[in-house]
């Protein structure tokens, strides 16, 4: 028997121990630590060191005869049963009416010639709605280049869902330069999903997300999400960090924190599309995402979880053992990208991730293929790239991170490390340093998106695996 390839992380007066093998961890004072050391030397016939093994494999902490707790579990059947839902994400438009410097999908004026196929979406819509998920999550993307289609669109999503008994959600995701009452009262009525892009105040935001004739659109958006404030529709705030943000952490979560969303995301900016071409002005190095990343983690510490960004509350979730932070599981070789989630581009081609479509590399989307791809006989994201990168070994944060994004590796999908891997590191370990003591002591009361009871923290409750399943 011997310790499972153990870490130990000083926070202030106490250690953590966490396990590269099994992401299982548990938090000691310094005479604790000692203890445990020392507890491990012993003859496993001592009543008190039996207990303390048995207690610490359960944590995934040991290893009997080169194994440990989770040695060979398989958690796609666990992680599947948390994935209730289905999404199919239409890309209505392929132009914008913003010009951002960094935009993924590029940036060509909107015009109605570049509209997606009406007969192809609805014949998609329809192959959703046939999915065997209780309901789908049917996102519209950015309805701004295309507002009369998405009200044409979402009502026979709304009229097909009903005749086929089947519960749809409406979802877009906007930059909310067109959010008018009128669209706001559509989204209200359907309790609709929500996300609005902000990139910080208005001489950050302005600066990277100008409109096309060169003015900002900080303004418009701000005004939009009060008309939605009070209107009760809840709304989700989308950050991309790049140059024109990162080294101002401070006041980008000031901005967002006075915003009220119901939740956020602080997303790095992608090598892709326009970013692709002027990396040197808008990209940002990994170490730069990382720091403002952690100082998220840091404010919601001091501040209270609803200051906790999506990533980091997923790597949270998971970290305690809670299938919440599995639901969702962008982020991780175990996300539902090709499999429980699709993309129909403008130019109707079926992609895996919004994030990742580009013209001519997604499949043709035929009646045919729509209904293969949607019927899970197709993954089009394959199976290689569900596996770890071979160089995520050792790592501390691997259980709950997963190995990164499936798709951000090479053209010739090659599983290699995801590049904002010390972004994701920083937040892992700021949620240790900051947000885990705060728990477990009682002094950060549990709010914001982990409320309502789902999160249970003591050293005593804490499970290694990322769902919490019986194990032998």
């Amino acid at each position: 028997m011997s310790a499972a390839h153990l870490h130990w992380r000083a926070v202030d007066d106490f250690w953590f121990a966490i396990s590269d093998r099994t992401g299982g961890w548990v938090m000691a004072t310094n005479d604790e630590r000692h203890g445990i050391c020392s507890a491990l030397d012993r003859d496993v016939s001592d009543v008190e060191r039996a207990s303390l093994v048995r207690d610490f494999w359960r944590r995934g902490l040991v290893e009997v005869d080169g194994r440990n707790v989770v040695e060979g579990a398989d958690w796609s059947a666990a992680i599947d049963e948390t994935r209730s839902y289905y999404g199919l994400v239409l890309i209505l438009n392929s132009g914008c009416n913003l010009a951002c410097t960094y935009c993924y999908l590029g940036h060509s004026a909107p015009d109605r010639r570049n509209d997606i196929d009406l007969n192809i979406a609805q014949t998609t819509i329809l192959a959703a709605l046939d999915r065997p998920e209780t309901q789908v999550i049917l996102d519209f993307g950015e309805v701004a280049a295309a507002t009369a289609l998405f009200y044409e669109l979402a009502t026979f999503a709304e009229r097909s869902a009903a005749t086929l008994g089947k519960k749809l959600r409406i979802a877009i995701q906007t930059n909310a330069t067109t959010l008018n009452d009128r669209l706001v009262d559509f989204l209200v009525e359907r309790d609709a999903i929500l996300g609005v892009s902000l990139d910080g105040p208005h001489d950050i935001h302005d600066k990277a997300r100008p409109t096309r004739s060169g003015r900002g659109s900080h303004r418009t958006a701000v005004e939009a999400l009060k008309r939605c404030r009070a209107a009760g529709l809840d709304f989700h705030l989308i950050v991309t960090v790049g140059a024109h943000n990162v080294g101002s952490a401070s006041r980008v979560l000031d901005e967002i924190a006075s915003m009220a969303p119901k939740t956020f995301l602080c997303k790095p900016i992608l090598a892709h599309g326009e970013a692709s071409t002027s990396w040197d002005d808008v990209g940002a190095n990994s170490d730069d995402i990382a720091a403002f990343l952690a100082n998220s983690v840091r404010r919601a510490a001091h501040d209270g979880l609803e200051m906790l960004d999506q990533s980091a509350t997923k790597f949270l979730s998971r970290m305690i053992g809670e299938s919440s932070g599995w639901r969702e599981s962008c982020t991780s070789r175990d996300c539902g990208s090709g499999r429980n989630m699709h993309v129909l581009s403008a130019r109707g081609e079926l992609h895996a991730c919004p994030r990742f479509v580009e013209p001519g590399k997604g499949r043709l989307a035929t009646p045919k293929t729509v209904e293969l791809v949607l019927q899970r006989k197709i993954d089009l994201v394959g199976d290689e790239l569900h596996r770890q990168p071979e160089t995520c070994k050792g790592c501390p944060w691997l259980r709950s991170c997963g190995g990164g994004c499936t798709l951000s590796g090479d053209p010739d999908f090659t599983p290699l490390p995801d590049p904002h891997c010390a972004s994701y590191m920083a937040q892992h370990e700021a949620l240790v340093d900051h947000i885990l003591p705060e728990l477990i002591s009682g002094r950060l009361p549990i709010d914001g998106p982990l409320a309502g009871g789902r999160i249970r923290v003591s050293s005593e409750d804490v499970a290694p695996t990322p769902v919490r399943q019986s194990q032998s």
